[in-house]
């Protein structure tokens, strides 16, 4: 019984032939863009999950209008992250973040710019972020209003930059540094 059922939908299929395949790309059409709904959502749900206090994480999401239009996105004013732990009792931990920039590191009359974001002093209480080196205890302890990124790069580029400007003559000096700088961080 079955097989006569295959066999009439397949002739169906060969006898209308335009009207089979409009209906067979819808369907595969569809059910393509339900799986990738599917994936995205699944996704969107993810993320983040790895996360200590993944049940107590929130995001800010601001509005902005121009010229008419409504802009959205998770930029905030710089000084909210504080109002929000004065303003309201609910909030333990806030912490801001800025873009991936250019940042200008100094030391004496040398200027440094390095790719990097910073982040607010409650942040790695917030997130459990892996570090690759040093303790997240210590990673704001100096500066309680930003908590810097500090790498093995970071340390390295300023000491060859160091090396190149003084033509290796501070090299001993430079090691010096570079060596305080790894144990000022905790690794």
């Amino acid at each position: 019984m079955l097989k006569n059922y295959l066999l009439t939908a397949w002739r169906n299929f060969l006898k209308n032939k335009t009207f089979s395949f409009i209906n067979t790309a819808g369907l595969a059409l569809g059910m393509t863009c339900s799986l990738l709904i599917m994936l995205w959502i699944q996704d969107e749900r993810e993320m983040d999950q790895f996360h200590a206090n993944n049940e107590n994480l929130y995001s800010v999401y601001e509005r902005q209008y121009y010229d008419g239009k409504v802009e959205a996105f998770h930029g905030t004013p710089g000084v909210l992250a504080e109002e929000m732990k004065k303003v309201l009792p609910e909030v333990i931990y806030a912490a801001n973040q800025t873009w991936d920039d250019k940042v200008a590191f100094s030391a004496g009359d040398k200027i440094i710019k390095q790719e990097g974001i910073t982040a607010g002093a409650d942040f790695f209480k917030i997130f459990s972020f892996p570090l690759l080196k040093g303790k997240a205890e210590k990673a704001a302890a100096d500066h309680p209003e930003q908590a810097e990124k500090f790498s093995d790069q970071a340390i390295q580029q300023a000491g060859d930059s160091a090396d190149k400007v003084t033509g290796d003559k501070h090299s001993e000096q430079v090691d010096s540094a570079q060596q305080k700088a790894d144990d000022a961080i905790g690794s």
